[in-house]
C-alpha cells in the first residue's frame, strides 16, 4: 500500500514589503506575457523568508501542494482547515490573503495573468486610480478571499457564485453578483436567485445572466427574459414600490413578478460557464 504524505505549511501573512514585491512580480509577468507570451516563475521564496513576513502567526496549517477543481473547492478546503470565523477575524489582514494567493498562484493565474486585485486585496493599494483607473471597490475580486467568503457565508449554495471552468476562472456570476452590495446583503433576494437560477449541482444555470436586448433590438427577442438582470434591475424595483418583499414567501413574490419567472430555466449541464 502506497501512503501519500501531506506536507503542510504554517499559515503566515506577507508584510508590506512582501506584498510590494508580489505586486511588482505581477506587473512584471503581465508585461512579459504581453511582450512574448512568457509567464515568469512565481517568487515562492517570499512565503518563507522572514524579511517578507509579518511576525503574526495563525496557529493553522494548509497544504500548498493541493490541487483544486474550482474555487468552490478551494474555499471549502480553507473553511475546513481554518473555520468559518477566520474570514470575519482576518478579512482586512491583506497580507494573509496575499500569502494564500501567492501559495496557489500557479493554479489561480490564467493563461494571461489577471490584474493585481485578483491576488492582492484591492484595499491594500493606496492609490486605486494609479493602479486601476478608478475608485470603485474591487475587493470582491480577490481569488482566495472571495472563495473563502462564499463558502463560509453560503455553504453549498456558494457554488452558485463560482465558475466551473477551474480555479483560474473568476466567472460572470462572481463579477455580476458579488460586486453589488444590494445583492450580497439581501437574504430575500439571494433566496430568490437560488430558487430561480441554481441548478441541481449547485452552480448557476446556463443563460441566467444573459443580457436584455436593447430597445432598438428588443422586438421579438427573448434575450434576458426571465433572467437575473430583468429580475434585479427592472421587475423587483417595481414590486418593491407596493410590497415589502422581505416579509413575503418566495413563491408569492415570484407570482407577483409574473409568468416569466415561473417557467423552468435552462440547465447549465450542457455547457460550463
Amino acid at each position: 500500500m502506497v501512503v501519500h504524505m501531506v506536507s503542510k505549511t504554517k499559515v503566515r501573512a506577507l508584510n508590506y514589503r512582501g506584498i510590494e514585491r508580489f505586486a511588482e512580480f505581477i506587473t512584471q509577468t503581465r508585461r512579459a506575457e504581453a511582450e512574448d507570451g512568457k509567464q515568469l516563475a512565481v517568487p515562492s521564496h517570499l512565503m518563507i523568508d522572514p524579511e517578507f513576513l509579518e511576525l503574526q502567526e495563525f496557529n493553522s496549517e494548509v497544504d500548498l501542494s493541493r490541487r483544486f477543481k474550482d474555487r468552490y473547492e478551494l474555499g471549502e478546503y480553507l473553511v475546513s482547515q481554518l473555520g468559518r470565523s477566520f474570514i470575519d477575524a482576518n478579512y482586512e489582514v491583506h497580507g494573509v490573503w496575499s500569502w494564500f494567493a501567492l501559495g496557489w498562484f500557479s493554479q489561480l493565474r490564467a493563461r494571461k495573468t489577471q490584474r493585481h486585485e485578483h491576488f492582492i486585496p484591492y484595499e491594500w493599494f493606496a492609490n486605486p486610480t494609479e493602479w486601476f483607473g478608478g475608485y470603485q471597490s474591487l475587493g470582491y475580486r480577490h481569488s482566495v478571499r472571495a472563495s473563502f467568503e462564499v463558502v463560509a457565508r453560503f455553504g453549498e449554495s456558494g457554488r452558485f457564485f463560482i465558475s466551473q471552468r477551474g480555479p483560474s476562472y473568476f466567472g460572470d456570476a462572481s463579477e455580476q453578483l458579488l460586486s453589488e452590495q444590494r445583492i450580497r446583503s439581501s437574504a430575500k433576494l439571494l433566496e430568490l436567485l437560488f430558487e430561480l437560477y441554481q441548478d441541481t449541482d449547485g452552480y448557476m444555470k446556463r443563460g441566467a445572466l444573459d443580457k436584455v436586448a436593447p430597445p432598438d433590438k428588443a422586438k421579438g427577442s427573448k434575450s434576458g427574459y426571465g433572467g437575473i438582470r430583468r429580475l434585479t434591475d427592472a421587475v423587483l424595483p417595481r414590486v418593491k414600490l407596493t410590497h415589502d418583499i422581505d416579509l413575503m414567501p418566495t413563491k408569492l413574490i415570484l407570482k407577483i413578478c409574473g409568468d416569466e419567472f415561473c417557467a423552468p430555466r435552462h440547465s447549465n449541464r450542457a455547457r460550463k460557464s
